[in-house]
């Protein structure tokens, strides 16, 4: 919202800009020489380097305030852990998976976790064998299972 009102203010900054120019500057000077020496080429000529040099010689307009302030820039930092967890060693007792290839994975404490993106159907786990993984946190929150002799990581959510 604040950029929003930012480029509002900017705009009519710059409308009140120009409308002062053109009520304070004189008329266009290639019209005015060209209505004044229409006939006369040469002196049609040197009313304009007149006021050629008459533009050089005055001094540049200040910039408006607006305009020489420095824009506010958005700086993006990305979320940092509130504490480093460290990785915990779970057993795991059941293995099963649903009809959209998603698993569903039962700790020996009874902990129950469910994977949130499916895997291939060559990556899924034994259901009759049992397996020690290590559960971690992700840096943005998410919990990342790495199952030993396995190289593929799961990324699980907690059930209860």
């Amino acid at each position: 919202m604040r950029i929003i009102a930012l480029i509002a203010l900017a705009a009519l900054s710059c409308a009140g800009i120009a409308l002062a120019q053109t009520q304070d500057a004189p008329a266009d000077p290639v019209a005015a020489c060209q209505a004044a020496h229409a006939e006369d080429q040469s002196a049609h000529i040197a009313c304009l380097e007149n006021a050629i040099t008459a533009l050089r010689a005055a001094p540049p307009a200040p910039p408006p305030a607006a305009v020489t302030e420095a824009p506010r820039r958005f700086v993006f930092s990305p979320p940092q852990p509130a504490e480093a967890t460290p990785a915990v060693t779970v057993r795991i007792v059941q293995v099963s998976y649903n009809r959209e290839g998603l698993g569903r994975f039962v700790t020996e404490e009874g902990q129950a976790w469910r994977e949130t993106t499916p895997a291939p159907q060559r990556r899924w786990l034994d259901p009759d064998e049992d397996y020690t993984a290590q559960i971690s946190r992700g840096m943005l929150g998410g919990y990342r299972m790495n199952v030993e002799g396995i190289r593929w990581e799961y990324k699980v959510e907690p059930l209860n």
